[in-house]
């Protein structure tokens, strides 16, 4: 992963991409987050602290991965024509099968987009549903 961020910062785009997001985004957004920048420097602390202190570093990792992956902190956004995805089938059993805890109902709020007869977008604020 360190290789990879050494190779984005040969690419004038992608400096010149990651000033921009720089200048548009709050510093603890995650596109701030993830920029190159601060990946290199995470990263180097990280490499160095996996040498000096690697149980802590792994269990600090399982623990992430435990919090991120809770049913209640993940959020999937999907767009399609349910028209034609239909036409598939159960489209929904794969995500009812995959997730343990669906949110209720009242959370996906249907909306029409242009193109398509019909779409949801679960979230319910503009903000998580662009070009609503």
């Amino acid at each position: 992963m360190v290789k990879d961020v050494v190779k984005k910062r040969r690419s004038g785009m992608k400096v010149a991409g990651t000033v921009v997001r720089a200048l548009c985004f709050q510093p603890r957004s995650n596109q701030a987050a993830g920029s190159m920048l601060r990946q290199r420097a995470f990263l180097g602390h990280l490499l160095e602290r996996l040498g000096t202190q690697p149980a802590q570093v792994v269990e600090k990792l399982k623990a992430l991965k435990a919090h991120l992956s809770r049913p209640e902190n993940v959020t999937v956004h999907v767009s399609a024509n349910l028209e034609k995805l239909s036409a598939l089938g159960d489209v929904g059993g794969p995500w009812r099968t995959c997730l343990s805890e669906q949110p209720p109902a009242e959370t996906a709020t249907p909306r029409s987009a242009p193109g398509s007869s019909a779409t949801r977008c679960c979230g319910g604020t503009k903000r998580a549903c662009r070009g609503t």
